[in-house]
């Protein structure tokens, strides 16, 4: 288990830049005072676009190190990235969250056809759907004339359930 002595050992944290640094010469050709980790490429939507960083043999996600860099303990739930950028690893930008918080913060899916969070189109009725989901189940929010009737309702009902968390757009 990594622990924080061991963290600051190898790595500088730069908690305004997010960025983490190596102190020492990596075996891998990582050079001391060279920015540590690679930013995934795989689809956004499996897990892309975070920094790893490899440290005695593992891979870790750049924002569960800066956590642990700054407070001391391993994050229990998930880190929300504030911003939804997932490679802003500043420590600002950077809160602890349970799932349901994590994914409040999500923005809207690219498949969206009406282009508001948390809104659908019934096409049997022509009325807009506004549901959302919390801990895995879906809460149906009523049938709308409109899109922006829709979405107020969900605005309203994320504010109520996630607080900052919620995020709708």
């Amino acid at each position: 288990m990594l622990t924080q002595e061991r963290l600051k050992e190898l790595l500088s944290y730069n908690s305004e830049s997010g960025e983490f640094i190596w102190k020492i010469r990596r075996s891998r050709g990582a050079l001391a005072g060279g920015i540590a980790g690679r930013i995934s490429k795989a689809k956004r939507d499996a897990g892309g676009g975070y920094r790893w960083i490899g440290i005695d043999g593992k891979e870790y996600l750049a924002h569960r190190l800066a956590w642990l860099y700054m407070t001391g303990v391993e994050p229990q739930g998930d880190i929300d990235h504030r911003n939804t950028d997932r490679a802003d690893n500043r420590f600002a930008n950077l809160r602890e969250a349970d799932g349901s918080q994590n994914m409040a913060n999500k923005v809207r899916q690219a498949n969206n056809t009406t282009g508001f969070k948390g809104v659908s189109l019934n096409k049997a009725t022509g009325k807009f759907v506004a549901s959302i989901q919390r801990g895995g189940a879906y809460k149906y929010l009523g049938l709308f004339k409109t899109p922006e009737q829709a979405h107020a309702a969900y605005a309203a009902e994320a504010k109520s359930l996630f607080g900052d968390f919620a995020r709708s757009s």
